[in-house]
């Protein structure tokens, strides 16, 4: 056994290679024991579960800042809906898809945009920030 600690005898921890995801690659004349990247970890219901009530707990709060007048926080609440639904891979529903720019990831309100409805009943949002359009059919119930 030399005095590197990553290369070891192969005889000697065969066993213990698989215990800990290690792998050997033979380099020239001698074995070298490498540690291997881990899968990540699935996400767990319960963390889920956690990450929609976030959600909905600050698209409430970009709601209510922007009612306040505070554009500031209702889009870095905004930017904070995105960030969660992609880490923990959680759909937003329709209406907080509708409310916010996927450009810019503003907050749609009726001062930031400008809302019309065409005469093929299709509603056009239009964000002033970025002057983006987006589509929605518009289905009356």
């Amino acid at each position: 056994m030399s005095s590197n600690k990553s290369i070891m005898s192969v005889d000697l921890f065969s066993h213990w290679i698989w215990d800990y995801n290690l792998y050997v690659v033979k380099k020239r004349t001698r074995y070298c024991l490498y540690v291997s990247k881990r899968r990540p970890a699935r996400k767990k219901k319960q963390q889920l579960e956690i990450a929609t009530q976030r959600i909905n707990y600050l698209m409430k709060l970009a709601d209510q800042s922007c009612v306040d007048g505070n554009l500031e926080l209702s889009n870095s609440c905004t930017k904070l809906v995105r960030n969660i639904g992609m880490k923990y891979n959680v759909r937003l529903s329709s209406d907080a898809r509708m409310k916010i720019c996927r450009s810019c990831n503003s907050y749609l309100n009726p001062s930031t945009s400008r809302r019309r409805l065409a005469t093929n009943k299709i509603i056009s949002i239009t964000c002033d920030s970025c002057d983006r359009t987006y589509r929605f059919p518009y289905n009356q119930k």
